[in-house]
């Protein structure tokens, strides 16, 4: 079951009444039912997506529910505040600026590539245009608002971005070795030397997502650099 908050309102995602009705009661016990449930499906009508704040999955639902999704309330603020805190640390790159981000991937260098120049060295992430495993994204906000939102989504797997962040949390250097040690030399990225680009095209795809986001400067990758009409 989703759940948003609306403007203070929890909206549910199947529109179940009797969910309505027992989370309404609980949270207003004084209130007028009626009243209350005729201004909740007004809202949830008339809401737009964009003003939403997406809660994280409800698992069933029973009496103690007003419990289980002030715990996944709770767990949403502590998720969203370790996000905020590594953005702090860094100069992170604006809304405006990831929506301006067109998100590029070549299929076809990907699929004519020959790995045998690989080359382990730092690139800067400034010329990094596109994700494989992001490839259905127009932009770099698109892949940020589902990170920020906590939805779910086939392409991202937050488990891997709020490794990466607690790591920082704990330990700042090792986070900086996850991009620089060759321990974690598993990074790949294709270079097209006609654009000057990069784009990542195997394992790495979180780690350089987040380098991306917070405006990190450089990274150490694997680089295969395509050979075009006999040039390298």
């Amino acid at each position: 079951m989703k759940a948003w908050n609306y403007k203070g309102v929890i909206i549910f995602g199947n529109s179940d009444k009797e969910i309505v009705k027992d989370y309404i009661t609980k949270t207003n016990p004084t209130s007028n039912l009626f009243l209350v449930k005729v201004e909740y499906f007004k809202k949830k009508r008339d809401f737009f997506r964009d003003d939403l704040q997406r809660l994280p999955f409800l698992d069933g639902c029973d009496k103690e529910e007003k419990d289980t999704l002030n715990l996944k309330v709770l767990d949403e603020k502590k998720r969203l505040n370790r996000l905020n805190f590594i953005f702090s640390k860094f100069n992170p790159l604006t809304e405006e600026q990831l929506k301006s981000l067109l998100m590029d991937f070549d299929e076809q260098l990907y699929f004519h590539s020959d790995y045998s120049n690989e080359v382990w060295e730092e690139i800067e992430v400034e010329k990094i245009s596109g994700i494989m495993r992001f490839r259905s994204f127009s932009n770099w906000y698109q892949p940020f608002k589902i990170v920020m939102e906590g939805r779910a989504s086939a392409e991202i797997k937050h488990g891997k971005i709020d490794r990466l962040i607690r790591t920082f949390e704990k330990d700042e250097t090792e986070f900086y070795n996850i991009y620089s040690n060759p321990r974690y030399k598993d990074m790949y990225v294709i270079y097209d030397s006609d654009k000057d680009k990069y784009f990542v095209t195997e394992d790495g795809s979180h780690r350089v997502f987040l380098a991306k986001i917070l405006g990190m400067k450089t990274i150490m990758a694997n680089v295969n650099r395509v050979k075009k009409s006999g040039n390298s």
